[in-house]
């Protein structure tokens, strides 16, 4: 008996990791799986914290489910009641992180709240149920599960970790490699089919017996209510006593710089919001003039409050692609969902080059002070508009978009990187690398990068012999005008 059990339970567990992996065989928890996967500290962290949140929950959501919902019929709140105790015990383990793991709880961020809809997390607690394993292999399925969740979450966080030092097409950058390197890491656990049964051999399961009562009447209702409404209760409870127990002092000056923020949560400053930059700026480890939406006010009264000088670094977007309808032609026709996303993922897009302004005004969008617009089919700053908040920088899917300090600068408007001849073949205005602008800057803030003229900003004094040598008519200086225009105009060919 004993050990046809371990059997059993060695079958139940290998089989949760490589055959019935939840993400990569049965598609669920696709969320984290492609979101914290960037980096191996993030992407364990949010492992072992599923794992944990995993088996907790079928061990509190089986027996519930057990000998509450199947004897009194009313197995249709099962995911009304298995969400909430979810949600309370992630709320649970974000009390406990935050107490005594506070780097992992930063670096987890907005993911460790989102533990609460991953549906890897519910479907384990419900697919355990339809096994028809008793309640140690069910907890054995979740630990398993959850290990296999965590061997997902490794391996595909080491291949992109590889990736970014690989050179890939431009329109596979981003999520699309993404997606083709999950599918072969998915594809490569098929050759675990029948691994498990050819060592354990079939194993037969067999559902517990729950003793069934019939409901009649105003009990139907009144028994489903109360029974939801002791749930609640008794878990709110626990992490009422989790969180008095378990609070972190709060720091005045945080709470305080906190309000001080406009609260946009940008990432503008480099931190994951305005909780991320104020506990920074309490704690001196940033300056206080990074908040853009801010502006000069925001800056002036956190370097005020906290005794320090700081100023605000303002900055401004500028698109890196002159191809108008005057410079370019597309060289395709494109139908479809119109945005620039959606475009870059159809064979690069429909314009002829390959690097350009896809003109479907994600970055558009993305902007709340309507300091960008779709002009001649590319994209224009407004920079007297412009406060320098990244929003639309973060949105324009091939990264065309960069932010440079605000005032008299040189800046290279175009974004190819094939060479001269390649260039001029789509673009009348395209950089070839050509090294004239390189030849003329006298503070060598020029060099040439995959023929493409690059500026160093911090370097540039704004003198504009490098636009006047340029021959291609690419290379423009940044010049902010004082008052707000009405209209913004087309790019055109700096002389």
């Amino acid at each position: 008996m004993g050990a046809s059990f371990l059997v059993t339970v060695a079958s139940i567990f290998l089989s949760s990791i490589l055959t019935e992996n939840y993400i990569l065989n049965q598609f669920l928890g696709i969320c984290p799986f492609l979101g914290v996967s960037k980096k191996l500290n993030t992407a364990t962290g949010m492992s072992l914290a599923v794992i944990v949140v995993m088996v907790i929950s079928t061990a509190a959501t089986f027996p519930i489910d057990q000998y509450l919902l199947k004897p009194y019929d009313i197995e249709y709140l099962q995911v009304v009641v298995f969400i909430l105790i979810i949600a309370s015990l992630v709320q649970l383990i974000e009390t406990i992180l935050k107490k005594f793991m506070p780097a992992l709880y930063q670096a987890l961020g907005i993911y460790l709240p989102l533990i609460t809809t991953n549906c890897a997390v519910l479907g384990i607690t419900q697919l355990v149920l339809t096994k028809g394993e008793n309640y140690g292999e069910a907890l054995v399925n979740a630990f398993g599960s959850g290990v296999g969740f965590l061997v997902a979450m490794v391996i595909f966080a080491g291949v992109r970790e590889r990736m970014e030092h690989n050179n890939f097409p431009k329109f596979m950058e981003g999520l699309p490699i993404t997606l083709v390197s999950a599918s072969l890491v998915a594809a490569s656990f098929l050759g675990f089919n029948g691994v498990v049964d050819g060592i354990f051999g079939p194993i037969t399961l067999v559902a517990p017996e729950t003793p069934a009562m019939e409901l009649s009447g105003a009990s139907k209702i009144l028994v489903p209510v109360i029974m939801v409404c002791v749930i609640g209760i008794v878990f709110g409870l626990i992490l009422a006593i989790a969180s008095t127990m378990l609070s972190v002092p709060k720091d005045e000056r945080e709470e305080a710089i906190r309000d001080m923020l406009p609260g946009a949560n940008c990432g503008a400053c480099g931190f994951s919001g305005c909780d991320g930059y104020a506990a920074a700026l309490a704690k001196g480890e940033a300056k206080p003039g990074l908040c853009a939406p801010g502006g000069p006010k925001v800056a002036e009264a956190i370097s005020a409050y906290l005794g320090v000088s700081g100023s605000l670094v303002e900055q401004v977007a500028v698109v890196q692609c002159m191809g108008s309808a005057d410079n370019t032609e597309d060289r395709v026709a494109y139908e479809g969902i119109e945005t620039c996303a959606a475009v870059n993922l159809v064979a690069g897009g429909k314009a002829s080059c390959s690097y350009g302004c896809l003109a479907e005004g994600d970055c558009v969008r993305a902007c709340q002070y309507g300091a960008i617009e779709i002009c001649n089919g590319v994209a224009v700053v407004n920079t007297a508009r412009c406060v320098g908040c990244t929003m639309c920088a973060q949105a324009c899917p091939r990264k065309l978009i960069t932010m440079v300090p605000k005032r008299r600068v040189a800046v290279n408007c175009c974004s190819n990187c094939d060479k001269g001849a390649a260039t001029t073949k789509v673009c009348r205005v395209g950089c070839i690398g050509c090294g004239k602008c390189m030849r003329a800057c006298p503070k060598g803030a020029i060099t040439i990068e995959n023929f493409r003229a690059k500026i160093d900003t911090e370097k540039c004094v704004g003198c504009g012999l490098c636009v006047k040598e340029c021959p291609r008519h690419c290379l423009s200086l940044l010049i902010v005008p004082k008052a707000v225009p009405e209209k913004v105009s087309a790019p055109a060919a700096a002389k």
